[in-house]
């Protein structure tokens, strides 16, 4: 938006000096006949014409009823005087000049149809002191006023063109910020869902044995706070990017190759959880590792919520052209199912972003979460 606001301002600063150039070319046209009859009467003439388009390029943008006034009106007495100067040429003359500068500021400035008005009036003007034999050459001048035209439109449609990319261009941006948004929502969400169950575990164990065992419950608190420190470092680095002002380069989020340390942080509070790896999993992409882990990571804490108690395993198959992972637990309370909430859909956005499917649910006494990624359409 930024870069629009500063075109405006741009093309504001161009309307206001464009009346300079036919203000130039009249004081040459003078110039020329400083020496001929009627001089007092050509630039009162051009004096005249002159008012209506400087008018309206130094105070349109403040009085709006200026505005309204149709370009081809604005260019009207400049094509009379014209008109009237070239009935009375002299050597090289540059007063037609003044037709090509109306229909090209007519055909940018206004409505089409008034270049096109502006066009044909200052050919007739040419043609017509042509066939009286009061001006040569006017053939060139007429070619002039259509290349004039031409360019003007080139122009016209190349700044319309730009209006368009420019809009296109903010809504990308907006688009791209509001991915950025819904992919850091998603990063802080598994971050925060895993440290708080894993926590609430380590916690509901030192209480369980501060009084049996104190050493028990001190290991299962400090379990607990270094959790909590690495999430809160997770969390800092998945909105790093948000902060402008962020010297360094951040700490690089977790892939499939940290999925035995994350499993060991479940058995540690308790959780019993088998692991089975099977391929390259280190050969996988960052960002199809990172997807992996997350949705490892919101499974196992989907158990602790939902069936605490219970067991889980995890398996990884990875190929050259494939890869799946598989989370399954007992369903120890079918009341405490979910099918659905915002930790499963935040799961499937991140697998379909690769290309692949996940599907959650319940079979054979277990609650499942699987997943399958073509590796070919995973992003780099």
């Amino acid at each position: 938006m930024a870069v629009a606001v500063d075109r405006r301002a741009s093309l504001l600063r161009v309307a206001r000096i464009s009346w300079f150039v036919p203000v130039a070319v009249a004081i040459w046209v003078l110039v020329q006949r400083w020496n001929q009859p009627h001089l007092g009467r050509n630039i009162a003439l051009l004096t005249l014409a002159l008012v209506p388009i400087t008018a309206h390029d130094l105070y349109a943008a403040r009085v709006s009823w200026l505005r309204d006034i149709p370009e081809a009106v604005l260019s009207l007495p400049i094509v009379l005087v014209v008109l009237v100067l070239a009935w009375q040429p002299v050597a090289s003359d540059f007063a037609p000049f003044l037709l090509v500068l109306v229909t090209a500021r007519s055909t940018l400035k206004g409505r089409y149809r008034d270049g096109i008005a502006v066009l044909l009036a200052s050919a007739a003007v040419m043609i017509s002191v042509d066939a009286a034999s009061r001006f040569s050459g006017s053939i060139n001048w007429v070619l002039g006023l259509g290349l004039a035209w031409i360019g003007a439109c080139s122009v016209r449609s190349m700044s319309r063109l730009i209006d368009e990319l420019m809009i296109a261009q903010a809504d990308l941006a907006e688009r791209a910020a509001a991915d950025e948004r819904r992919r850091i929502a998603h990063e802080i969400h598994d971050v925060i869902a895993h440290s708080l169950s894993v926590a609430a575990l380590h916690i509901t164990g030192a209480r369980m044995a501060i009084g049996r065992d104190p050493d028990e419950a001190m290991r299962a608190l400090q379990q607990a706070e270094r959790l909590a420190r690495d999430s809160l470092a997770q969390v800092r680095s998945a909105i790093g990017v948000l902060s402008p002002s962020t010297e360094g380069i951040a700490p690089a989020l977790p892939t499939a190759v940290d999925i035995p340390t994350l499993i060991k942080e479940f058995t540690d509070a308790g959780v019993s959880v088998v692991l089975d790896v099977r391929g390259d999993v280190a050969a996988l992409s960052p960002t199809l590792g990172l997807t992996l882990y997350r949705v490892t990571q919101e499974s196992l804490s989907n158990v602790i919520r939902h069936a605490p108690g219970a067991s889980a395993s995890v398996g990884i198959r990875a190929s050259a052209q494939l890869v799946s992972l598989s989370v399954r637990n007992s369903v120890v309370n079918s009341a405490t199912v979910v099918t659905g909430g915002r930790g499963i859909s935040g799961m499937r956005e991140r697998v379909a972003a690769h290309g692949g499917t996940l599907d959650a649910g319940t079979t054979d006494g277990q609650w499942f979460v699987r997943l399958t990624v073509p590796i070919e359409v995973s992003c780099p």
